[in-house]
């Protein structure tokens, strides 16, 4: 079997095609207060999925400490989970076409903003 472009393709180098794509995710940007996320569409999906991602491996944990008798680590793990789990619905409720600006300060308070 033979791969056949159409007449019209455009080849796109990796530089390009993480340019068109928004890139592979976020860099922060450090403040004497924190640090602030300003995420494309793009890569406020991939924020979203990586938090959605922790939180279910935060659950797990909880669960399987709990299990074990370990609760300290068990309500550690949950309120990590939950915590990622509100920073998710934050980011996800602000995004917006051209993104997101995502701020955490060194005290562990956050606020989203639309782009």
């Amino acid at each position: 079997m033979e791969l056949v472009l159409p007449l019209n393709h455009v080849e796109l180098e990796q530089e390009e095609m993480m340019y068109l794509d928004g890139g592979r995710g976020a860099s922060p940007t450090l403040h004497w207060w924190g640090a602030r996320w300003t995420m494309t569409a793009a890569q406020s999906r991939l924020f979203q999925h990586q938090l959605n991602m922790y939180s279910i491996g935060a659950a797990t944990a909880a669960g399987v400490s709990g299990f074990l008798g370990a609760l300290p680590v068990a309500i550690g793990s949950a309120l990590a989970g939950g915590v990622a789990q509100v920073w998710r619905a934050s980011v996800a409720h602000n995004t917006t076409s051209r993104g997101v600006v995502f701020n955490l300060t060194w005290a562990g308070a956050f606020w989203t903003r639309r782009r």
